[in-house]
């Protein structure tokens, strides 16, 4: 059996070094989020003012041995070299885009379909502006099944390309890190190219029949396509630029048919320097917030893309976020900034879901990292003191290892490691098994992933 590793972080290709243990998952079946969340009967949401939060400790629980052999495993990972595809055990490596510069996302798992089966990735020249180019790979061997140019001679910028001019602005917008997606059966690749027309337009690949397909044609630029949980939609923004750090010309919000038969507008927004996606809720809505250019993230919601429907899940400004798919709840990180960007006047960890009347604050003091972990079906949050675990119920457990952002779980949700950061003395790596703190590498380290089904973590290192 051959299982896909995905990194889900960017990391730097220091050599691979001996290993320890955690995993990401190698494929994701598609998600049907319930319209009705089971735990809120159990666990109902308290308005703010009314909530405290619990902090329990950890429980122990001893380590199960395991003895299944090794599998053959895949880790994708990406440097200034390229795009990388390793064999493990072994230590096989190749270069899937030798000579030429990765474009993508830091999480590497958006790059490969769900069924584990191809991978998709961006390329430029050398230069940043020029030779733009879509590659899809097969897995496991890695050969390449398209290389799709994503611009024409006649849209590339000169030699010496400056910010404001049209062809540069196309270009910024196809470089777009979430620009790839694929459906939720893995089967149908939506991207955004230029390569037919005088703007980025929303496009699919069909694997099966390796055919591409243009889905839209208009005078903005298309970005950040997101496919619906049944794979029936496919919803986009666009924009008349990508600004200069102060947010996004937006130009509205739109949902194509993946078939192609229909293209809608869902909104055009006001007061936006971006449009953005947090996840899906059920079939045909979506978790949405803007970003402004006076208070950052903001007014989270919920938009029904069929009915036009919208509700405020949070309406003031926000650092991070994260989302639990299957049960819908959601947490975020608040700053007491200002009255302005943030009404509530709150600071912390903010415990909410779409259907849900009030929300919880959790935690009470600032967090730097925050993320939902499928491993430990829990969130986790980095306060820079110490991390923290949390449930969906709005329980919170305080972690035990260094500060050094949230760890990574094993995939039985057991144990759990961390990548200290890379210049000070927290710097290598740390595994908790079974509550035991113990640090396993006294060197600059990146990016742990636990092996599933058995007790070893790779990281990189030095």
């Amino acid at each position: 059996m051959r299982v896909i590793l995905r990194l889900m972080t960017l990391c730097l290709f220091l050599g691979l070094s001996a290993c320890v243990r955690q995993w990401s998952r190698s494929s994701r079946d598609p998600i049907e989020a319930p319209l009705s969340n089971p735990r809120t009967a159990e666990a109902p949401l308290a308005p703010i003012s009314a909530a405290t939060g619990t902090v329990t400790p950890l429980p122990s629980t001893p380590l199960q041995q395991k003895t299944e052999a090794p599998q053959d495993l895949q880790i994708v990972f990406h440097d200034d070299q390229g795009l990388w595809l390793a064999e493990l055990p072994e230590g096989t490596v190749i270069n899937l885009l030798e000579g030429r510069r990765f474009v993508g996302p830091s999480k590497l798992g958006r790059l490969i379909s769900s069924d584990g089966t191809h991978l998709a990735a961006l390329s430029l020249a050398d230069d940043r502006f020029h030779d733009l180019t879509l590659h899809v790979f097969e897995l496991p061997s890695g050969r390449p099944i398209l290389n799709q140019p994503l611009t024409s001679p006649d849209l590339e910028p000169g030699t010496d390309p400056v910010r404001g001019d049209p062809r540069v602005e196309i270009v910024r917008v196809l470089m777009e890190p979430e620009n790839l997606a694929w459906s939720p059966d893995g089967e149908t690749l939506a991207f955004i190219g230029a390569h037919q027309g005088t703007s980025a337009d929303l496009y699919v690949f069909r694997v099966a029949m390796a055919e591409i397909q243009r889905l839209t044609d208009g005078p903005s630029q298309a970005l950040h396509p997101t496919w619906s949980p049944n794979g029936r939609y496919i919803v986009h923004a666009g924009v008349s630029t990508l600004g200069t750090g102060a947010g996004y010309g937006m130009e509205g919000v739109w949902a194509a048919l993946e078939d192609g038969s229909d293209v809608r507008s869902l909104y055009s927004p006001t007061q936006s320097g971006g449009e953005f996606w947090v996840d899906w809720y059920g079939d045909d809505t979506i978790l949405i917030y803007t970003f402004g250019a006076v208070c950052g993230h903001g007014n989270l919601r919920t938009r029904n893309i069929i009915t036009g429907a919208e509700r405020t899940l949070w309406s003031g400004t926000f650092q991070h976020v994260a989302y639990d798919e299957t049960s819908g709840f959601v947490l975020l990180s608040v700053e007491e900034v200002d009255p302005v960007c943030n009404p509530a006047k709150t600071s912390g960890l903010i415990l909410t879901h779409p259907e849900a009347q009030d929300s919880v604050q959790v935690w009470g003091d600032w967090v730097f990292e925050l993320d939902w972990s499928v491993e430990a079906d829990a969130f986790l949050a980095a306060t820079g003191a110490q991390s923290l675990l949390i449930t969906a119920s709005g329980d919170v457990m305080p972690l035990t290892g260094p500060p050094a952002g949230v760890p990574q779980f094993s995939a039985d949700g057991r144990n759990y490691a961390w990548v200290g950061p890379a210049f000070n003395a927290d710097k290598g790596v740390w595994v908790n098994e079974a509550g035991k703190l113990t640090k396993i590498f006294d060197d600059l380290a990146t990016t742990a992933m636990w092996a599933p089904g058995w007790t070893t973590l790779y990281f990189f290192g030095r």
